[in-house]
């Protein structure tokens, strides 16, 4: 059976964003706004419905929410304000301070709890159904860790568009590493650069403006700011614009 997929671009701005209120058995403040969802999240659909990646924005505040072991999917999240503390590896040993701006790639198999200090996030998963989703397959004395990409440790280096202007990408997780998506942080200023799409795409916007065309002779226009979020589904035909646009982009595959 076909399973039901959102097959246009989609913009969903952050003011018209509906969160609910997480269950917190130790205290704190959990709220959840899922985007990006299967078509049968029993839950209720999100404004795009996809196959492949699911995606929402997350804040924690004094809680401590622990993902169930054993962890089945892949997951990245960039964080948008505040602190975002993880706790992870054995015993939860481990624990990552990561602010504004920095990238998180979790492997399946991993163990992590969040926590923070009115910590954002904008996070990404795949696969989203539940259906594929099977344990990791642990070789070897290595176990899946959490990686933690700083922003100021990030290298971008130049991509040529057709218009002039300026467009920048530094890739933080390569299929070599991640297998199942391709993690970026991209820049658009005063750029086009023009593409139909072999992949599927979930995109937040960390600073500036961001814009896409699209539809038939690009006559839609898209302006995304500060945590809009926007679906690309693969097979659409767009141009990445932008105004000193700064972009956290997950794409699978």
């Amino acid at each position: 059976m076909t399973q039901k997929t959102t097959n246009e671009v989609v913009h969903i701005t952050y003011p018209s964003m509906t969160w609910s209120r997480g269950y917190i058995h130790a205290g704190g403040d959990f709220f959840a706004c899922r985007l990006i969802t299967v078509a049968d999240d029993p839950r209720g659909p999100g404004p795009a419905i996809s196959t492949t990646l699911g995606a929402g924005i997350t804040t924690y505040d004094g809680c401590s929410i622990e993902q169930t072991p054993p962890t089945m999917h892949d997951e990245t999240f960039v964080v948008l304000g505040g602190n975002l503390r993880l706790l992870t590896g054995e015993d939860y040993s481990r624990v990552i301070e990561a602010k504004f701006g920095d990238v998180l790639w979790l492997p399946k198999g991993a163990l992590w709890k969040f926590q923070g200090e009115k910590a954002s996030i904008f996070y990404v998963v795949y696969p989203v159904m539940a259906k594929m989703r099977t344990p990791a397959v642990v070789t070897g004395a290595s176990k899946p860790e959490a990686i933690h990409l700083k922003s100021q440790d990030m290298v971008f280096s130049q991509v040529h568009g057709d218009a002039g202007g300026h467009a920048a990408s530094c890739q933080l997780v390569t299929p070599d590493r991640g297998g199942t998506m391709g993690v970026a942080i991209r820049t658009y200023d005063g750029c086009s650069i023009e593409t139909t799409t072999t992949y599927d795409e979930a995109i937040v916007v960390l600073g500036g403006m961001l814009r896409i065309l699209t539809d038939d002779n690009y006559s839609r226009s898209i302006e995304a700011k500060f945590s809009d979020v926007v679906w690309v589904p693969k097979g659409s035909r767009l141009k990445y614009q932008g105004d000193k646009a700064k972009v956290y982009s997950v794409r699978h595959p």
